[in-house]
């Protein structure tokens, strides 16, 4: 299995940054910005382009409606160690990503799944999901 380059890639931000919300017309400042950020095997570390990339989002995060971060592992190894790995990267990308900004906490929601949800590419199953709304 190929490593991933440094010890985190670079964060994917969706194509579209600008999804309109349910609320309608009346809402038209409201948008998401999904993003991912993966890592190498049993890494919680984060590459420089990693946090470059969390700290361009960091403006998104300011004043946002919601910050969703999701973190998650690959299938090989125990079960304990894979839910810590998924929550030590989860609070990792938090901490890099609202540091500063005192966000509200009901505004918050940091979760970790271990092996759940694994990913047929087990590098792309060692990663971190952001949800911004705005």
């Amino acid at each position: 299995m190929r490593r991933l380059s440094a010890l985190a890639s670079v964060l994917a931000v969706a194509a579209a940054l600008a999804v309109p919300s349910a609320a309608g017309a009346q809402d038209v400042q409201r948008f998401t910005i999904p993003a991912t950020v993966y890592f190498c095997n049993a890494c919680t570390r984060l590459s420089p382009e990693a946090k470059a990339g969390l700290q361009r989002l960091r403006a998104y995060a300011r004043g946002a409606r919601l910050v969703r971060i999701r973190g998650y592992a690959s299938p090989p190894g125990s079960r304990w160690l894979n839910l810590e790995l998924s929550r030590r990267r989860a609070v990792r990308v938090a901490y890099r990503l609202l540091a500063g900004l005192n966000p509200h906490p009901d505004r918050i929601s940091v979760r970790w799944y271990g092996e759940k949800n694994a990913l047929p590419s087990w590098a792309r199953s060692r990663r971190v999901e952001i949800l911004i709304v705005r």
